[in-house]
């Protein structure tokens, strides 16, 4: 006997109705999300829109539950970096890349946090509450960790980074340097900030980290 296939459409449909939800809110702001321009965007009618989200509260915790499951998978990518690399750049050269395909995908729900900080703050504090001490943990146990500066420190700078830096280029086409990828860009911070990790005696004062941070790529001194 042939197995039913409804679910999955449904599963799929609502699918789509997130993804022109959060195109929607990431151009226009919650308030500027109009479950009838969803519908539209979706090619379904209001009515059938609504028997999957019942209003834009519903939408926006559809949202939050997808980000969620997302940041899972990336934590289980962290994981996975931290059992076959055996130096910092190995590690943060995958876990960069796997982050900023992370932030590409999800640009538009965190478009959506810049115009409603209020609105998503707390949620987002949760997600990177889990991220960064993971990150810093595992960045730590590297072999070759030589490093007297806190990973906590380091772990936050360079993600902040790449987040940045990603998400500018995906929203304003800037960032990124022209004829730099993303995933150059990743590699060649990581490089930086592994050998950095890895020397005992780095310059860990304000001007040595300042140093470290203008060798990135598309980074300069302002002068």
């Amino acid at each position: 006997m042939q197995a039913k296939r409804g679910r999955p459409k449904n599963l799929e449909r609502r699918q789509s109705i997130l993804d022109a939800a959060v195109i929607k809110a990431g151009k226009n702001g919650y308030h500027g999300l109009v479950m009838a321009d969803v519908a539209r965007d979706c090619g379904i009618s209001s009515s059938l829109l609504f028997r999957y989200f019942p209003n834009k509260d519903a939408l926006l915790d559809g949202m939050r539950t997808r980000s969620e499951e997302h940041l899972k998978w990336f934590l289980v990518g962290i994981k996975h970096f931290a059992r076959e690399s055996r130096t910092c750049t190995d590690f943060l050269s995958g876990v960069g890349t796997l982050y900023a395909g992370f932030i590409h995908q999800m640009h538009d729900y965190y478009a959506l946090w810049f115009l409603n900080k209020n609105l998503l703050s707390k949620h987002n504090s949760w997600l990177f509450s889990r991220l960064y001490p993971t990150l810093s943990h595992r960045l730590a146990r590297m072999p070759d960790y030589r490093n007297e500066i806190a990973p906590e420190f380091v772990t936050r700078a360079f993600f902040d980074d790449i987040f940045h830096v990603v998400f500018l280029h995906e929203r304003m086409g800037t960032g990124i340097p022209q004829g730099v990828s993303r995933d150059e860009y990743v590699r060649v911070a990581s490089t930086s900030i592994g050998t950095f990790l890895a020397t005992p005696k780095a310059d860990t004062t304000r001007s040595g980290r300042r140093a470290l941070a203008t060798s990135l790529p598309g980074c300069d001194s302002g002068e």
